[in-house]
């Protein structure tokens, strides 16, 4: 019987044949593309964190306190907001703290300008990719900076997170990460006392003018 009288060649793939008049083909395969993860050089560093000047002041009773806090929240998030006016030092003890997270080698220092939070949105959409958090596309920065939250929160990779000079907390407010394992935590700095920047595992350090020593040592450094 020829093919196309409603015979069927012989030895040939049948899958995409209609048998008889008026038959027809679909064809229901379906075709599975399979990324491979991109592979992640460890530790990494997304925003540039600031160099420390010449006559900066390690302010130790300060830090005591910040690691105190950090050292209460366990496996908790854990957020310290430094909180005082301009001109303190409080940018200056983030950046220690980000300088020597680096030196340790933690897997992920990331430090954001928070004036505006389509910043941090933009610098948390970087890391996303740069981590290759699931659900990273690289197309939506909004969905990728929430990727890179749900990463944050489940890794047991070592991290920090800076959020240097917040200005709105209204609009930081679903933007703070957080650590179910533990392993990272957020210092935060802002010249703002609102309420809303503290609780939920965020505890204030407050910052003031330098002691008299301090004062000291900044004017005659070295």
């Amino acid at each position: 019987m020829a093919v196309g009288d409603g015979g069927v060649g012989a030895g040939r793939d049948v899958s995409h044949n209609a048998f008889g008049q008026g038959s027809q083909v679909v064809d229901n395969r379906q075709t599975h593309i399979h990324h491979t993860p991109r592979e992640v050089t460890w530790p990494l560093e997304v925003g540039t964190v600031p160099g420390l000047a010449s006559a900066f002041q390690p302010r130790s009773a300060l830090r005591d306190q910040v690691d105190a806090a950090r050292a209460q929240g366990s496996a908790a998030v854990l957020t310290q907001v430094l909180s005082g006016g301009g001109g303190v030092g409080k940018s200056q003890l983030a950046a220690a703290y980000a300088g020597e997270a680096l030196r340790d080698g933690t897997d992920l220092v990331l430090w954001a300008s928070a004036v505006e939070v389509q910043q941090v949105v933009t610098l948390y959409a970087q890391a996303a990719v740069l981590v290759a958090a699931p659900g990273t596309t690289g197309a939506d920065p909004e969905r990728d900076a929430r990727a890179l939250l749900s990463w944050l929160a489940t890794t047991n990779r070592r991290w920090l997170v800076v959020l240097d000079d917040i200005t709105d907390p209204t609009a930081i407010r679903g933007w703070w990460p957080a650590s179910r394992t533990g392993s990272g935590w957020v210092l935060a700095t802002t010249r703002l006392h609102d309420a809303s920047l503290t609780g939920n595992g965020r505890r204030r350090v407050r910052v003031d003018v330098y002691t008299p020593v301090e004062a000291a040592s900044y004017l005659r450094p070295g």
